[in-house]
């Protein structure tokens, strides 16, 4: 279980003592970053990192809520308490006018077998890197299909999406129905082969806050 250092002071006030002490006996390891380092760097959880369980690597798009030095110390500390060692992946992300992405999530999605993702949105001399870091067989012990989405597409939160699975061997691509409804028809009937879809009408949060249905959703493992 690990509590994150959030960015802005709006977000750092949605820590609940209560619900860290309720999950936290479900947790043999627990890392409490936000009391170490609140206020001397920002890295803001599941939005900057994506988890890769299956080929152990973490994925992250540097910004000012993704801070380089916070990212490497929490990799070396996953690494010294757990069997597996995890693999910082890090790069850079920009939107179609040259701004720093703000979390990789809005971007980047993996799902089960394939990975959502704005290729064109990677800085060019980080791209290719990224890209057999998730797709080569001989760098990965479980390689993904590509689904490339556009700019316009990560803008409607193509790449804010998340894998459930529903069990008996079903898995659910979560997303918003702005999501479901930006995607190319090519790369949804990819979703539709491969996953069930529920989407949900999330508009206000995507427009006031600025996530979406992924942002809205924490993994319990």
């Amino acid at each position: 279980m690990i509590v994150y250092p959030m960015r802005w002071p709006s977000r750092q006030k949605e820590r609940n003592p209560q619900i860290v002490e309720d999950l936290r006996p479900s947790y043999k390891l627990f890392i409490d970053l936000d009391s170490d380092f609140r206020n001397k760097g920002a890295l803001d959880g599941t939005g900057c990192l994506i988890f890769d369980n299956k080929n152990k690597k973490i994925f992250c798009a540097l910004s000012e809520r993704c801070d380089e030095q916070l990212a490497t110390h929490l990799t070396k500390k996953i690494n010294k308490i757990i069997p597996e060692c995890f693999k910082l992946v890090m790069f850079q992300m920009f939107d179609q006018k040259g701004r720093v992405v703000y979390h990789t999530n809005v971007g980047f999605g993996i799902l089960s077998n394939h990975v959502v993702l704005c290729v064109e949105a990677i800085h060019k001399e980080d791209r290719q890197r990224v890209i057999d870091e998730l797709t080569s067989k001989e760098l990965c012990t479980h390689s993904y299909q590509l689904i490339d989405i556009s700019f316009e597409d990560m803008n409607g939160f193509c790449g804010n999406v998340i894998c459930l699975d529903k069990g008996d061997n079903v898995k659910i691509v979560l997303m918003s129905e702005r999501a479901r409804k930006c995607f190319s028809a090519n790369n949804l009937k990819i979703l539709e082969t491969n996953y069930q879809i529920v989407s949900s009408d999330v508009s206000k949060i995507e427009e006031i806050a600025g996530g979406g249905a992924r942002c809205m959703v924490a993994e319990l493992f």
